[in-house]
């Protein structure tokens, strides 16, 4: 069969519906023809009734590319697509397909439905109304349908409206719905409208409504079309806005003229409208009432506009207008009206407000619609000024450029100048510019009310009131207002005619009755007519209506103050002014006053500040803010403001006397002084500053007194009493002076020591109250008259002796001054007319007090004769009955039964009632309870006493009284608390009570000597102090000299101790008693005391005296006493080299000494031992020797004995003996060794050195410090060790000794333990630790010399050995120590800065090496010899010499860059070194030191040029001390100076074969191989160099870096470059290395050296290594 009847056959099976045959028929077809176009459109259609969708796209597909021209496979898929819902898909076959239909109108039509109904199925409105434009007559397919029945366009137009309103719509809502609960979402009112001006911005409704009314007049569209372009052009989404605001304003028009019902339309006319406010259209009002809604804000404005014109009731219409709801509201005119209507009903801020938000309003449509509003923004403007100026000042200056503004535009506007005019005048007193202003105002609008009101408002102003009466009439007969009638008041009232005035002022009322300043007015009229009552009540209406006039308020103040009923009232208002004014001064100044007035300081202040925030140079706000602050307790803040004050007003005095009250009261006296003192300066006749620095004067003295700070404590009230003596010298009626010598006189209790200072003033005032009383014919009263003949004189006589010079008179006898003092007490109480009983009472209690004090003071020593007794007794009677005449006229005054319980203390029952009584009255009284206490202690009354102290200390912990009362008690009974109780009360009682002071102390003093403490220095200096103030308190208390003696003894001060004990003994023979041999015993106690000080102070001769008075007492000392007498007595011979007196004694203290006292009794043979070895023979030293093995046959493990036995073994080089003993106290335990434990190890290790064992020594000492790590005297002792024995390792004792220093600072001698203790006191300590420092510098420096850190090390140096001589002056050592640190700044002298530095250091070691010799001569003055003594002053003044030789050998060096001052001191110098070495030749027994003088004396004679003289000096020098290094060196040096090279070779190797305990100098090894190297024996400098390297381990950085070099140096001459550059370069990178002169030069030479670095790099490097050095070089040595 042919293909066309197989199509045909496929044709059948799809008609009949036989698909799938119609598919294999296709499918058969195709592979027969597989493009044939038939059968695949075919098979596509039979797939598609098989369900086959996919198969069947393919083959349509297939299809149209075999050919497109075709219509029906487009056909087939767009019925597939349709079935499927693929509307995209079929959108776009149906198009292709339309375009094969268009010669077929109707296929064409239906197709274009489908695509229609095809993009409402997708719900995509833009391609819908794109189709739907199809059937407009503007489509290009509309010719083809439009004969067929298609919908109208007005249809299509509005399906097209429909759309695209429910498209904005459904925008809208969507995203409101979607942003509403965002986290970052806007407010809901500001994301809706954002959301509504995007809908706005992309609507496309525009077009369609405009042809909507193209095609039909439809009024709702209309509306809609005007309210969508108004919201366009209000987001600026329109091309033109000028041209579309001119369109809408066009359609709004035609809805006008039209009168259709479109709301919108009239609001846009009323908001384009450019009219004054009287002008607006009220026909367009009325059209707009009448199509509005009824809420709508525009249409209740234009009510009210329009009732406004009707009725002209400015008040009404203000209230309504404030009641609405503006708030959603952008039109012009609501604000304009209401800012109009605000502005003439008064509200001048809510008006501004208003103004300045229409301008707002008025420039942002302006810019909207780019339009202008010229008229509505003038008249806005004079809203705005004429509010301005209503308002505060500080407007005005805007409410001027807003005039000028208006009339630059408009010249001739008379509102402006009537408002310009008013500014002028009103805001800046321009009255005439003001007038001018607005003559020019009436000359453009004449017979204007207001402005004629105003012209006469400035004529009154002016004074002018013709022409402010004539204006004002004027004004009133075009208009009778109540302003112009106020101010014609106004001008009656100042022509004084008041009653024509009150006639207007009443009709300015009736008009106005709101208007405050009627009020005011009225109320000057009725304080005119006097009735203060009705003007009051004016004021008070004026400030009810205007609570802001100040003028109403301040009147209404002033009168409200007069009143003082009225001041909470007047507070009230000026707070109510201060409402509307912050700034309002006088508001401020008045409730400042009156809260100030009132009592209420804290408001006071606050009003205060509040002034000073306005002014802050008001001094009268400064001054009343510090009196409130003052008198407010807030004394910082106080003084601050008085001091501001008086920085505003420096003149005022009493600024000044503020101040000084102020510093006062907080305890700053000196200041106080100065300032009263300037107070008195500006003003001398100010009593009350003269009377403030007296009290001053008292007040600082109190605070003395409680600081047990006697002396300045007189000198202060001294100078209070000599103001006050002035002051009743000028006004003595002035009761205050008196008080204030009352004060003074009272407070000599405190200060019996110190009387005399008071004594003269005291006097002058004795013998002025006498005047006075004879002037005004006053009598003694008859009870002190009899103590006036007694004292009288008395006072002459010792007026007579009295020296005014003399620094102290202890001889004046306290009890004159307080009779003189009892006088003027007299005196003032006779003058004062007493109106309160109380105040007499306390004026006699003072009176009765002072008469005690003079009972007191007589009966110091409790056993007198009978007559004395009697005198006394009835002073005291004086004194009872004065205080009785006191308790009488006050008997509830507990004070007053207190000094009756005292002064009825010898009657105890009377006392104890008196006591008793003032409990009653004040049972929480704490200084009752203690008096009652000490009381029953005295009465042995022990457990009444505790109690009462007890109660004493509930009531007040800090009564100091109590806890020494129960001291006495726990002392009574033996209990151990007494001591803390005592300390207790002493701390409470800051050392300013006797009792305190001295029962503390000698407890204190009681317990170390118990734990056989030594002090330290914090406790011997507390001690000390509090002893002094017992000495002071109580300065004839023989006791308390006796225990601050034996402080001093203990701190080794003993000429001081024995002053104290001298003074103790004279006290104790000056005191009368009954049983005086108690006093004697007492006597005798002193005597040992100061016998045992003289012996250990040297004082031998004296000792002797003493010891020979003390044996007469034999019978009173028990039996241990006298034996430690004998023992001393023994001492006292032997040092007086009298050693058969002192045998003698020695043996009686032995034979008196009981078996039982075995230490005691050792003590006596060891003394005696020694005495029998400092006689110097053979038999004595042997009986001495067997004496000591006495001891120790008796007490095997006495360590004395076994230490002398070692000592006199090494002395006598008995090394058996000495090894013997050592043996011995190393089989003690240390734990047994106590208090020798240190004494034991030094022994030992001079044991060992001397047998030529150092390391050993060394060890022992090291271990003392592991046992012993607290005790600062082990690490003083090794490192002291080191220094003399190891001095290359000194940074090593540097160390110890600064461990030492750390100890001593912490206060810890005693070890952990509390067992073993340093013997040596602690200052001792720290002279040997600072010696130790000094040393310690000292060595190392000049082993590790290094110029840099010279400066320093040396101020080191000194600083220690000064601290040395500070802590103990009479130690040789700390002087030498000083000496050798001054010897060596004049040895290393870098500067010529330095030369003058030097010569001062010489002077000072010269006075110092005369101290040394001071020293040495005062021991031997008192007999002793000791060569240590005499050695350190052969060496200091060795020192001195080569320290001269130092000096004058750097000068000579120099002298050619010197002047010739300089040059002549060289010669002077070098005599001067060589007198030094003469005087002390003879003096030398030591061949070091006679050979360092021989060194020295050669020195000289080589700068002199006598070389032969030199060297045999030297020769001398070496011959007697051939080891010395020192010889060596500087012999070495001679022959290298004169070039005999092999002279100092063999010098120089003498040194490196020189085997001492040092080690190896290595000074003259680098002098070795300097000297090698420069004559060029390369193997003798390697060796030297070798020798050096081999002490690295045990010098420092400094001492190896020159080491380090030497050896490089040496290599590289040996060709061993490589390792020279390394050595060099590994020193040069150290960071620990010093820098070192001749380093870089030492590198640039190594590498000349080398061949292999020869390039022109390397010679750079070489030139940049000597730049270098020459640098160095230059600020090391430059002169």
């Amino acid at each position: 069969m042919s293909v066309k009847s197989l199509l045909k056959q496929a044709k059948k099976y799809i008609a009949s519906g036989e698909y799938e045959d119609a598919r294999d028929q296709c499918n058969y077809i195709l592979e027969l023809e597989n493009d044939n176009y038939t059968a695949l459109t075919f098979l596509g259609l039979a797939e598609f009734n098989l369900g086959e969708y996919n198969d069947s796209i393919k083959h349509y597909k297939k299809a149209i590319e075999l050919d497109s021209s075709l219509p029906m496979p487009f056909q087939g898929l767009a019925n597939l697509y349709e079935k499927q819902n693929m509307h995209n898909e079929l959108i776009d076959v149906l198009k292709q397909l339309r375009e094969k239909f268009k010669s077929i109108p109707e296929k064409f039509l239906q197709t274009t439905n489908r695509i229609i109904t095809a993009y409402e199925n997708l719900e995509d409105n833009d391609k819908l109304i794109n189709e739907l434009q199809t059937f407009l007559p503007s489509s290009e397919y509309y010719n083809i349908i439009k004969d067929l029945d298609i919908p109208k366009p007005l249809e299509i137009i509005k399906r097209i409206e429909t759309i695209y309103e429910k498209s904005d719509e459904h925008y809208y809502n969507s995203e409101l719905k979607k942003r509403r609960y965002r986290i970052d979402s806007e407010p809901y009112p500001i994301l809706k409208i954002k959301i509504e001006n995007e809908m706005i911005e992309k609507s496309k409704l525009i077009p369609i409504y405009e042809q909507h009314l193209e095609l039909e007049k439809d009024n709702k569209v209309l509306e809609k079309y005007i309210t969508l372009l108004k919201k366009k052009i209000d987001i600026k989404q329109v091309d033109n806005i000028q041209d579309s605001y001119k369109k809408e304003i066009s359609l709004c028009e035609d809805v006008l003229n039209n009168d259709l019902d479109i709301p919108i339309a009239y609001e846009v006319l009323i908001n384009d409208k450019d009219n004054k406010i009287d002008n607006y259209d009220i026909e367009l009002f009325n059209k707009y009432l009448k199509v509005s809604k009824e809420d709508d804000i525009l249409s209740e404005v234009i009510k009210l506009y329009i009732e406004w014109k009707e009725q002209n009731n400015d008040s009404s219409i203000f209230e309504k207008l404030t009641k609405l709801n503006t708030d959603d509201c952008k039109l012009i005119f609501p604000f304009y009206f209401q800012a109009y209507i605000g502005y003439i009903n008064g509200n001048y801020q809510y008006s501004e407000n208003l103004a300045r938000y229409t301008k707002d309003i008025i420039t942002a449509t302006e810019e909207k619609y780019q339009k202008t509003y010229n008229n509505i923004k003038v008249d806005v403007d004079l809203i705005l000024a004429n509010s301005l100026i209503e308002l505060e000042k500080s407007k005005y200056v805007e409410a001027l450029s807003i005039y000028k503004s208006i009339l630059k535009e408009e010249p001739e506007n008379p509102e402006a100048f009537l408002g310009l005019g008013v500014l002028l005048i009103k805001g800046f007193n321009k009255t005439e510019e003001g007038l001018k202003s607005l003559l020019k105002a009436d000359s453009y609008n004449p017979n204007n009310w207001k402005i004629l009101m105003e012209i006469g408002w400035s004529y009154f102003l002016k004074e002018d009131y013709d022409n402010a009466k004539k204006y004002l009439e004027k004004s009133l007969e075009l208009k009778a207002d109540y302003l112009n009638n106020y101010r014609m008041a106004r001008v009656y009232f100042k022509l004084n005619d008041y009653d024509t005035g009150f006639k207007y002022l009443i009709s300015s009322m009736r008009i106005n009755q709101n208007f405050n300043e009627n009020y005011c007015l009225l109320g000057d009229y009725f304080c005119v007519k006097n009735n203060i009552i009705k003007a009051k009540q004016s004021y008070r209406k004026a400030h009810y209506l205007n609570n802001a006039d100040e003028v109403a308020g301040k009147k209404l103040v002033e009168l409200l103050i007069k009143d003082k009923d009225d001041t909470v009232e007047a507070i009230e208002v000026c707070n109510t002014i201060l409402k509307e004014n912050l700034r309002c001064l006088w508001a401020w100044k008045y409730i400042s006053n009156l809260y100030y007035i009132m009592g209420n300081y804290q408001n006071a202040i606050t009003s205060f500040q509040s002034l000073l925030r306005i002014d802050i140079n008001d001094y009268n706000s400064w001054f009343g803010l510090a009196l409130c602050y003052k008198l407010n307790g807030h004394y910082t803040p106080a003084l601050k403001a008085f001091t501001r004050a008086s920085e505003i007003k420096s003149d005022s005095a009493c600024t000044y006397y503020e101040i000084a009250s102020i510093q006062q009261i907080i305890g700053m006296y000196n200041e106080a002084k100065a300032n009263y003192a300037q107070a008195i300066k500006l003003d001398p006749d100010y009593v009350l500053a003269l009377y403030g620095l007296g009290s001053c004067f008292y007040d600082h003295s109190q605070s003395y007194i409680e600081n047990s700070e006697f002396g300045q404590a007189a000198e202060n009230l001294k100078k209070s009493l000599s103001i006050a003596y002035k002051g009743i010298c000028t006004h003595p009626e002035i009761q205050s002076w008196w008080k204030l010598i009352n004060n003074g006189c009272c407070s000599m209790k405190y200060i019996n020591k110190y009387v005399w200072v008071c004594y003269p003033i005291i006097y002058s005032i004795y013998i002025k109250v006498k005047e006075l009383m004879k002037e005004n014919k006053l009598n003694s009263w008859s009870l002190i008259s009899s103590l006036e003949e007694e004292y009288s004189k008395l006072i002459d006589d010792k007026r007579s002796a009295y020296d005014e010079n003399l620094k102290e008179n202890n001889e004046l006898s306290t009890d004159i001054v307080f009779f003189m003092t009892t006088v003027i007490f007299q005196y003032s109480i006779l003058i004062n007319n007493f109106e309160d009983n109380s105040i007499l009472a306390e004026y006699l209690h003072n009176l009765s007090l002072n008469i005690y004090l003079i009972y007191e003071s007589r009966t110091q020593n409790k056993y007198i004769d009978n007559e004395m007794t009697k005198n006394n007794e009835k002073i005291l009677n004086i004194a009872i009955k004065l205080l009785k005449t006191a308790i009488k006229l006050v008997p509830n005054n507990e004070y007053y039964w207190n000094s009756m319980g005292i002064y009825l203390i010898n009657q105890p029952k009377y006392s104890q009632h008196s006591f008793i009584k003032g409990l009653n009255i004040n049972p929480k009284s704490s200084t009752i309870w203690s008096n009652l206490g000490f009381l029953y202690l005295i009465n042995n009354d022990l457990e009444l006493a505790n109690r009462s102290f007890s109660n004493a200390q509930t009531l007040n912990p800090n009564n100091s009284y109590s806890w020494i009362g129960q001291a006495f008690i726990a002392k009574q009974m033996n209990n151990s608390e007494s001591f803390e109780l005592y300390q207790h009360a002493n701390e409470l009682s800051s050392s300013s009570y006797f009792e305190t002071n001295y029962y503390y102390t000698l407890n204190y003093y009681d317990e170390l000597k118990k734990q056989n403490l030594e002090f330290q220095l914090s406790k011997y200096s507390e001690l000390t102090f509090t002893a002094n103030k017992s000495i002071e308190l109580s300065y004839k208390n023989p006791y308390a000299f006796n225990l601050m003696g034996l402080i001093q003894e203990r701190q080794k001060q003993y000429d001081d101790a024995i002053q104290h004990f001298d003074k103790s003994i004279d006290l104790l023979k000056n005191i009368k008693t009954k049983d005086q041999v108690l006093i004697e015993r007492s006597i005798l106690k002193v005597k040992i005391n100061k016998f045992r000080v003289l012996c250990q102070n040297c004082q031998f001769e004296e000792g002797i005296s003493l010891f020979n008075e003390l044996l007469q007492y034999e019978e009173n000392m028990d039996l241990k006493c006298f034996v430690h007498i004998n023992l001393i007595g023994g001492i006292c011979y032997c040092y007086q080299k009298k050693y058969e007196e002192s045998v003698k004694y020695l043996e009686n203290a032995y034979n008196k000494c009981d078996d039982e006292w075995k230490e005691l009794k050792n003590k006596i043979t060891l003394t005696m031992a020694q005495v029998y070895y400092m006689t110097g023979s053979d038999e004595c030293i042997e009986y001495s020797k067997q004496q000591l093995l006495k001891c120790v046959n008796n007490t095997p493990d006495y360590l004395p004995a076994l230490f002398s036995l070692c000592s006199l073994g090494m002395v006598k080089n008995d090394l058996v003996l000495a090894s013997s003993a050592a043996v011995e106290m190393l089989k003690i335990p240390v734990e047994d060794m106590g208090l020798l434990d240190i004494d034991r190890d030094h022994l030992l290790c001079s044991l060992f050195v001397s047998q030529g064992n150092a390391k050993e020594g060394k060890a022992i000492l090291s271990k003392a410090i592991y046992r012993y790590p607290y005790n600062a005297q082990k690490w003083i002792k090794l490192s002291q060790f080191i220094n003399t024995y190891y001095s290359s390792k000194s940074h090593e004792s540097f160390k110890l000794a600064k461990s030492a220093n750390i100890i001593l600072e912490s206060n810890s001698i005693i070890d952990n333990k509390g067992d073993s203790i340093a013997t040596t006191s602690e200052h001792e300590l720290l002279v040997e630790n600072f010696i130790s420092f000094a040393l310690s510098l000292l060595n190392d420096y000049q082993i590790e010399s290094n110029e840099i850190s010279f400066k320093q090390i040396l101020k080191d140096i000194i600083r220690k050995a000064q601290k040395a001589i500070m802590v103990s002056p009479s130690r040789s050592e700390a002087w030498y120590a000083l000496i050798l640190g001054l010897k060596t700044k004049i040895d290393h002298v870098s500067s010529k800065e330095d030369i003058e530095s030097a010569i001062l250091s010489l002077a000072l070691s010269k006075k110092v090496a005369n101290m040394t010799r001071q020293s040495l001569d005062k021991v031997q003055m008192v007999g002793l010899d000791y060569p240590r003594e005499e050695t350190i002053n052969v060496w200091s003044t060795i020192s001195v010499a080569d320290s001269f030789y130092q000096l004058g050998k750097l000068l000579n060096s120099i002298k050619n860059n010197v002047d010739s001052k300089v040059q002549q001191l060289i010669f002077p110098l070098l005599m001067k070194s060589n007198q030094y070495c003469q005087s002390i030749i003879d003096n030398v027994t030591y061949t070091t030191q006679m050979s360092m003088i021989y060194v020295i004396m050669g020195r000289i004679l080589r700068i002199y040029g006598n070389l032969n003289d030199s060297l045999q000096w030297y020769k001398k020098a070496l011959e007697i001390n051939p080891k010395s290094l020192l010889i060596l060196e500087e012999m070495a040096e001679f022959y290298k100076e004169y070039n005999l090279q092999s002279a100092a070779e063999l010098c120089y190797r003498q040194i490196l074969l020189s085997d001492t305990a040092h080690n190896i100098n290595l000074i003259g090894l680098l002098r070795l191989w300097h000297l090698a190297m420069c004559s060029k024996q390369i193997d003798l400098a390697f060796e030297a160099s070798n020798e050096v390297m081999k002490n690295k381990e045990v010098v420092s950085n400094t001492s190896y870096t020159p080491s380090v070099i030497a050896h490089a140096l040496t290599l590289a001459n040996k060709d061993n470059i490589k390792y020279a550059k390394k050595l060099l370069s590994n020193l040069e990178k150290s960071e620990t290395i010093y820098l070192y002169p001749y380093l870089y030069w030492s590198l640039a030479r190594v590498l000349q050296l080398d061949p292999k670095s020869q390039s022109s790099e390397d010679k750079a490097l070489i030139q940049e290594y000597l730049q270098k050095e020459k640098e160095y070089q230059d600020k090391l040595f430059s002169f």
